[in-house]
């Protein structure tokens, strides 16, 4: 029934008859009846009626049941099952399908082609490439906010991430991802203190699991200023979202990696007051006075006023959180002053609201 759903849909003359029905019983019971590996051969319907479908399929049932040996035998056919419809892609379809995977909980068509497409050397359409490998369900679509967005299933993209790792294009297209989810992140960060900050809130919610790929390849591969960037810009999000616990590990891991002291003061300077707040989320108003002293220090470095600020005003959160309300009031006093020297309109609400709170 599965067989026939997905067939019916992308040839809407097929029908399961007495001539077919027991090539597609044979596939499926070649497929171990496994939902995603029958719903890959059906997509196949376009190109291989089932008899000469299940004959291909004899003719690789090697590769359909290969892998490691230790591996399960129904994971075994899942990935013989995935590798068979890869196999019958073309090569421009290949290369795309293989940078896809570099999406961690998907992307829209915008995203995907600046990270997949960026000098252009793809020699096919990219949205008729797109559009391939979805009728192929190598690749899923869904409405999110009337906007098209594409992700794959974990068990195809693992396998799409293998591929790619041997295609030796891995670094270049990590690489980009990276850089693009840095600069989102940092357009984001201006503005969720602003007028369209839910909008962004609900952006960055959307790309939270692209941000945790591009943070964990920032780790894996030593570029610890980028993902000190990055991890610098989404301190609000996560401490507004409710990952403040994820937001201060991924925190304190960059800012005590190799290197991590040598990067700018100012990008250093933000990381720490970023894991400083979420610290104190926690709890942890010790660590955080040690982390926010130190980001104090380098803004004081640097002459950066609207830092030198923001430090003073967290400090009076801790002061506060602890109860010694005069000197709360003393913090906040001087961060107001100095957010009222150089006009910083929220920083100013932000510290009269602490004060009344005081």
């Amino acid at each position: 029934a599965l067989f026939a759903s997905r067939a019916q849909a992308l040839k809407p003359d097929f029908v399961l008859n007495e001539d077919n029905a027991n090539a597609v019983a044979e596939i499926c019971v070649r497929l171990d009846g496994l939902p995603l590996a029958i719903e890959l051969a059906a997509a196949r319907i376009k190109l291989l009626p089932p008899a000469a479908m299940l004959k291909r399929m004899e003719s690789s049932l090697k590769v359909l049941t290969g892998g490691a040996r230790d591996l399960p035998a129904r994971q075994q056919t899942m990935r013989g099952a995935i590798a068979w419809s890869y196999d019958l892609l073309e090569n421009q379809e290949r290369t795309l399908f293989n940078r896809l995977s570099v999406f961690l909980g998907g992307c829209n068509l915008e995203e995907a082609e600046v990270v997949c497409n960026s000098t252009g050397d793809l020699e096919i359409d990219f949205l008729d490439g797109v559009t391939s490998l979805v009728d192929k369900s190598l690749l899923r679509q869904k409405e999110w906010d009337e906007e098209g967005r594409f992700s794959m299933l974990q068990t195809i993209r693992e396998f799409g991430l293998e591929q790619l790792a041997q295609s030796g294009e891995s670094e270049a297209i990590r690489t980009q991802h990276l850089k693009f989810y840095l600069e989102m992140a940092e357009q984001a960060e201006a503005e969720l203190t602003g007028p369209g900050q839910a909008s962004w809130f609900s952006r960055l919610a959307k790309e939270h699991d692209n941000c945790r790929a591009a943070l964990f390849y920032s780790q894996e591969v030593g570029k610890t200023e980028e993902g000190l960037r990055l991890a610098g810009a989404l301190w609000r999000f996560w401490e507004v979202r409710g990952h403040v616990g994820e937001g201060r590990a991924v925190l304190d891991q960059l800012l005590n990696l190799p290197g991590a002291s040598e990067v700018p003061a100012n990008v250093r300077a933000k990381a720490l007051n970023g894991a400083g707040v979420l610290a104190g989320n926690q709890g942890d108003h010790a660590r955080q006075m040690d982390i926010l002293q130190e980001s104090r220090k380098l803004y004081e470095e640097l002459g950066d006023k609207s830092g030198i600020a923001q430090s003073i005003n967290n400090l009076g959160s801790i002061a506060y959180s602890q109860g010694d309300y005069p000197r709360a009031q003393a913090y906040y006093t001087e961060s107001l002053e100095i957010r009222r020297e150089i006009s910083d309109s929220w920083g100013i609400a932000n510290s009269l609201n602490n004060l009344g709170g005081v």
